[in-house]
């Protein structure tokens, strides 16, 4: 059941902040995130070993962006044969490539109906600052946001699911106490990020306990749980903060720094 919390700040010294948590078939292989994209050589990510997609890219270009991308879980919601579906992991990299411009439906390869579900949040420069945009496609209908300053919750399972609405709200809660964060390029995962490490840790979560950030496993399937979780900032000045945990309990001292730009070009407020 993946969640990404999303922190807007257009005002602060890094107006962007996003925390991943990735749940997925345990024994699915992937690579850590690094530049597998010949074709995209400043884009980062996990790569899908199976598909060759990925489920999270940054732009290390001046000014960065990312895009994301969770399932949606419904058991109720009729879905597109999967062995006809294409990869959804090629999204990301397409809506990261198109920047603002992404249209989902028509950049998406194919009829974007013939996907299974999922949600798809970009973070994209534009004139005005952030242009923080959700794309959602639940086997039935497609929908889009745009996402205003503030804090925000994206989760995989669907809200109409017995309990959804309020956990998403105690985990809105949750990230609205948050301090605000400055995650200098220079320091170390746990100094850069603090209480947000805390949030995410999962050491001591039981399994199912859906209250949660970090799943240790879901009856949406057998073998299916948290594989780990991101940590991704830009700074007012054109930095970015890229960590990764790659732990199924996402263990505060298992973060891994992937990209620390220290300078760059800024975005105009």
């Amino acid at each position: 059941m993946c969640t990404v919390l999303v922190r807007l700040d257009p005002d602060g010294a890094w107006p962007v902040l996003v925390a991943f948590v990735r749940d997925e078939d345990r024994d699915r292989p992937t690579s850590p995130p690094g530049a597998w994209w010949p074709q995209h050589p400043t884009f980062l990510g996990g790569r899908d070993e199976l598909a060759g997609g990925t489920w999270l890219a940054v732009d290390t270009a001046s000014p960065p962006a990312l895009t994301l991308l969770t399932d949606q879980f419904d058991p109720a919601a009729t879905m597109p044969d999967p062995t006809l579906s294409p990869t959804r992991g090629t999204l990301p990299l397409l809506a990261l490539d198109r920047g603002v411009h992404f249209d989902l439906e028509a950049d998406a390869p194919g009829d974007v109906h013939a996907y299974q579900s999922f949600h798809l949040v970009s973070v994209t420069p534009d004139a005005g600052g952030w242009h923080v945009q959700r794309w959602g496609w639940d086997g039935t209908a497609l929908d889009h946001e745009e996402l205003a300053p503030g804090d925000h919750v994206v989760a995989s399972r669907a809200v109409t699911l017995t309990g959804e609405r309020e956990r998403r709200q105690r985990l809105l809660d949750a990230l609205s106490r948050l301090d605000a964060v400055d995650p200098d390029p220079a320091l170390p995962t746990d100094a850069a990020w603090g209480a947000w490490l805390d949030l995410l840790d999962g050491r001591d979560v039981a399994p199912d306990d859906l209250d949660q950030l970090t799943v240790c496993s879901v009856r949406q399937r057998p073998g299916f749980g948290t594989v780990g979780a991101s940590l991704v900032g830009f700074s007012a000045d054109g930095r970015i903060r890229y960590d990764v945990n790659r732990t199924a309990s996402i263990d505060p001292t298992e973060w891994t720094v992937v990209s620390p730009r220290t300078s760059g070009a800024s975005v105009s407020p």
